[in-house]
């Protein structure tokens, strides 16, 4: 929808897929099973809560609020990823 708009929100889209780029990697390393995951959990939880942020500038555009909601659903999920992982 973002990037169809007449002024695309550059700073939203930009956040949106680092997010999506970060954690599509974490999820690459989970399936297959690396053990050297750590950097790429925390990695993941910073872009979460970045997008998050980024996201709550402009929740009263539905599609964004509920983008924001899903980063911070992932971002908790992550939370307890980055204790077992980091430690």
């Amino acid at each position: 929808m973002e990037t169809t708009s007449d002024e695309p929100r550059v700073d939203l889209l930009r956040e949106c897929r680092e997010t999506a780029q970060s954690c599509f990697s974490l999820v690459s390393k989970l399936i297959s099973n690396n053990q050297n995951v750590g950097d790429h959990v925390l990695s993941c939880l910073i872009h979460c809560r970045q997008c998050i942020a980024e996201c709550e500038k402009y929740a009263h555009v539905e599609d964004i609020e509920y983008c924001g909601n899903v980063c911070a659903v992932c971002a908790d999920a992550l939370k307890d990823l980055a204790v077992f992982y980091l430690n």
